[in-house]
């Protein structure tokens, strides 16, 4: 009986990461947005608060709003989304890698993973140390 719920607890947990990495990769996407706000959003008191960083956008190809969520992302190497918000500027525009959905009912949002400047080709916004990202 143990070894029938260890292998039932490895099925899980394999089709758990699977789906995880599903959702981390089939859903990538890139584009190309102009920022019109950064906010940083808590919830809960004291040790139960809670943040994480939100991004309105226009889109530059069809002129829609859509707002991003830049949260840390272990399947993406993800680890520095409080450093991506800062280098953020409002008004300008920037080609950034994205995955996920938008679905309102559930607050679901696209998350970004990385950026780089329109308005200056020459800038990166790295999320993990520069030398993974090839710039140092």
């Amino acid at each position: 009986m143990s070894n029938a719920s260890g292998i039932a607890t490895a099925i899980v947990l394999g089709v758990g990461v699977s789906l995880s990495a599903l959702y981390n990769y089939g859903t990538s996407d890139n584009v190309d947005i102009t920022v019109t706000r950064t906010e940083r959003v808590t919830s809960g008191y004291g040790e139960d608060a809670t943040s994480k960083y939100m991004v309105s956008t226009t889109r530059d190809d069809d002129g829609e709003i859509e707002v991003f969520r830049n949260t840390d992302s272990w399947l993406r190497l993800k680890f520095r989304s409080a450093d991506l918000q800062a280098q953020l500027i409002e008004g300008e525009s920037y080609n950034c890698d994205v995955y996920g959905w938008r679905f309102g009912l559930f607050s679901m949002f696209r998350n970004i993973v990385a950026c780089t400047s329109n308005d200056n080709g020459q800038v990166q916004l790295y999320t993990t140390s520069p030398q993974q990202n090839g710039l140092g």
